[in-house]
């Protein structure tokens, strides 16, 4: 195995590791600074959250838009094209007051929409200083786990090349055998702590 490879495995070890102990964190400790009121979300009658703030003009959640269903009707039928987030996250329903309002979410990526039922009740969402840690946690994570994904991918490819041009010399073979399989584990540890962290996130939301 190559110095590479091994530096990335070891990479995607700690990664899958420190993914399962923020899970259990997470899943004990409840999202830092959100509501861990967990019977009031995406379900229309939930009064937990009695936040006034209207999701178009939260500030705590820049990399998300929030367009009520009323004004996406709108937009339907007029002849002017309205240009949200490139990333349609889905629907939320959001409590503003005692009623409960049904808004589209859009985001920046499907990071961004992992965080979409956190913020719609998130009742300090228009101030702009809540659940700042889970955020900041889970664009740390992505990130890394993005790079991890592109260096597997780019060691795929280098293993496949190595592996191409090796013209029958069994060590070259070998190493590009082994660049090739530790890239591919990489990119599935990769894969799979990006689902985990997202998915403990949307749940525990």
């Amino acid at each position: 195995m190559s110095k590479t490879s091994k530096i990335l495995v070891t990479v995607g070890a700690i990664l899958a590791l420190s993914f399962s102990m923020c899970s259990v964190a997470f899943a004990t400790g409840g999202v830092p600074g959100g509501n861990n009121n967990n019977n009031d979300t995406n379900k229309t009658g939930g009064e937990n959250n009695t936040a006034t703030c209207k999701p178009e003009d939260q500030k705590a959640y820049p990399n998300l838009e929030f367009v009520s269903d009323e004004k996406m009707k709108a937009e339907a039928t007029s002849t002017t094209k309205t240009t949200h987030k490139p990333a349609y996250c889905g629907k939320q329903y959001v409590t503003i007051g005692s009623e409960q309002v049904l808004y589209h979410v859009y985001g920046d990526n499907n990071g961004a929409c992992a965080t979409a039922s956190i913020a719609a009740t998130d009742a300090n969402r228009c101030e702009g200083d809540s659940t700042n840690l889970t955020k900041i946690v889970q664009t740390i994570i992505n990130t890394i786990t993005y790079v991890i994904g592109i260096i597997a991918v780019i060691m795929i490819i280098l293993g496949g090349i190595s592996y191409a041009t090796s013209q029958g010399d069994a060590a070259k073979v070998k190493k590009g055998k082994d660049t090739i399989l530790y890239g591919i584990i990489g990119l599935v540890i990769a894969i799979l702590a990006y689902a985990i962290i997202n998915f403990v996130l949307q749940a525990l939301s």
